[in-house]
């Protein structure tokens, strides 16, 4: 990857996040069709360069385990 440029992943990511609306990583794993963790990866370096925002830092089940964080898109790059 040239230095600069966003990968495929972070590409997706980015798109299924555009209609503005809180996402968690399990509902964008289902509908990417990828790990979790791969996206929780590429969700953090997103957030971390500005492309998403973390809306709520953690999610639980039912189990008390932490599911996810909730990302939403911020419409653009920064």
């Amino acid at each position: 990857m040239i230095e600069g440029e966003l990968t495929e992943l972070q590409v997706k990511v980015i798109a299924a996040l555009a209609d503005g609306q809180p996402h968690t990583l399990v509902q964008l794993a289902k509908q990417l069709k990828r790990p979790v963790p791969a996206l929780q990866a590429t969700a953090t370096w997103l957030t971390h360069h500005g492309y998403l925002k973390r809306v709520n830092t953690y999610k639980l089940d039912e189990q008390g385990q932490q599911v996810a964080a909730t990302l939403q898109g911020e419409g653009g790059t920064p």
